[in-house]
């Protein structure tokens, strides 16, 4: 019926978007990626790939590991309500220090859970008080609650040797992705930043359409030069 050639008709529309905004730094399966990713989190195909784009046009990241970063956490983060665009915010912070794909997302994964499942045992290590980080976490959420957790260790520790081994006290050690959390720690600002900004983008969901639009109008501005000559 109408309904079913109008959702076709706004898909194909939506596809024609992402090749060409995002399809640089996605490669060939860029709408099949996005596709994922706005399936899993139940989001637009449009509002995912705004939120990617405004972030990997306002940090040092990119736009194909953000993606990436976001495939690999995205079971942990649905599973302990962490949301897309909190999960950008980490990944834009840790692939603009240039830490590895498979590393970071690993680390972020594990934590997570393990992070909801013994959050006491963690608040202990940063110096929070019997059941004062699971009531922010219950308030606020997990994301606010991590980075609650990160701040605090990160203001107890005398240096960054005493904060990994505050962390390796509550398992998580050099394999386990310490470093990860140092990184993020002396750069919780930016992550914070970044995820503002990615929620803002992923409500508007106009980003990628303005990348399109001047993709489109660069292109036609080359084409009309070479006419000229």
């Amino acid at each position: 019926g109408e309904r079913g050639v109008a959702s076709i008709r706004k898909f194909v529309d939506e596809a024609n978007q992402i090749e060409v905004a995002l399809g640089e730094d996605l490669g060939d399966d860029a709408v099949l990626k996005v596709k994922k990713i706005s399936d899993a989190f139940e989001i637009g195909m449009l509002n995912i790939g705004s939120a990617v784009n405004e972030v990997g046009n306002n940090s040092n990241a990119n736009e194909g590991y953000l993606f990436e970063f976001l495939s690999l956490v995205q079971g942990s983060g649905l599973a302990t309500g962490v949301a897309a665009d909190e999960i950008l915010g980490y990944g834009s912070v840790l692939d603009g220090l240039n830490i590895k794909l498979e590393k970071s997302g690993t680390a972020i994964s594990d934590f997570l859970i393990e992070f909801t499942k013994n959050t006491e045992k963690f608040g202990a290590a940063a110096g929070y008080s019997n059941g004062e980080l699971s009531a922010l976490v219950g308030e606020e959420g997990t994301n606010a609650g991590f980075i609650a957790f990160v701040e605090r260790l990160k203001e107890s520790s005398t240096s960054s040797e005493d904060f990994l081994k505050k962390l390796d006290e509550v398992g998580i050690s050099g394999t386990r992705g310490a470093q990860v959390f140092l990184a993020l720690s002396e750069n919780i600002d930016e992550v914070k930043r970044v995820q503002k900004l990615a929620n803002k983008a992923l409500e508007e969901g106009t980003s990628l359409t303005n990348e399109y639009n001047l993709k489109n109008d660069i292109a036609a501005g080359h084409l009309e030069r070479i006419e000229k000559w």
